[in-house]
């Protein structure tokens, strides 16, 4: 309601600027006051946006980001050496959200003796935040030449990484980057913006080993009411791998 009132009020300053600037005498007094509750409304609306997060509510949310990631790093780890190096390749999402992944990674690859190697911004990106979970992506793909070379300059830096994760940025396929030639590391992606579909064709090409991709027929009323962070993830996401990838094919049909 405070939405719709606020493009009236503006609708209504900006006809009256006309009106002022066209002469009339009410014009001025009318600008004053419509640019007053313009800016109660708008503190209004920002007060009242809803009740502050808890404690419980950080927590639950914490949770849950927890639990995708150690699902990622989980299946990802099987098809990794083991004691081997990840290089994880991340958009910023403030120190919260980045001490969930690193805690849902650590835990995941925990079972194989897999460390974290290192964090950096995902190849072709432009430091941006990622787009909203299960929007499709609209920007052009990155060039393979640049993407190429970007990734060779991030490799000299961890020499010994034995897997790929990607969070946000560019979701690209491994031929996207990796020289022609050059060893194919096992790839996990986060990928929130690729559809099911996609997903299950780059595992199935072995353009990447594990992708965790939204469901198409999340019910978010009822995953809100689930309390469990592994069931909420699978009530969720896809978890698409090698192992799950012909049936999770069978069902999107």
């Amino acid at each position: 309601m405070s939405t719709v009132l606020l493009i009236l009020l503006l609708a209504a300053l900006i006809y009256t600027v006309v009106q002022m600037k066209a002469g009339a005498e009410w014009g001025k007094p009318a600008v004053v006051g419509l640019t007053v509750l313009i800016v109660l409304v708008a503190l209004g609306r920002w007060a009242c946006r809803g009740r502050p997060r808890t404690e419980a509510d950080l927590q639950a949310t914490y949770s849950y980001a927890q639990a995708c990631n150690y699902e990622l790093a989980n299946a990802l780890g099987k098809h990794m050496p083991k004691g081997g190096k990840a290089l994880v390749f991340a958009m910023a999402m403030g120190p919260e959200g980045h001490q969930a992944m690193l805690d849902g990674l650590n835990k995941g690859f925990e079972p194989y003796g897999i460390t974290i190697g290192g964090v950096e911004m995902p190849l072709g990106s432009t430091g941006g935040g990622a787009a909203m979970p299960g929007m499709p992506d609209r920007t052009p793909p990155p060039d393979p030449a640049k993407l190429q070379k970007e990734y060779q300059a991030v490799l000299a830096k961890y020499p010994d990484a034995a897997g790929l994760l990607i969070f946000g940025g560019p979701q690209y396929n491994m031929e996207s980057f990796v020289p022609e030639g050059d060893k194919k590391l096992p790839l996990g992606i986060m990928g929130d913006k690729l559809t099911p579909a996609e997903a299950v064709a780059r595992v199935k090409a072995g353009t990447a080993t594990v992708v965790c991709v939204l469901r198409p027929d999340i019910d978010w009323p009822t995953v809100a009411k689930i309390s469990s962070a592994q069931r909420k993830f699978r009530r969720t996401y896809f978890l698409v791998t090698p192992d799950t990838v012909a049936d999770i094919e069978d069902e999107l049909k």
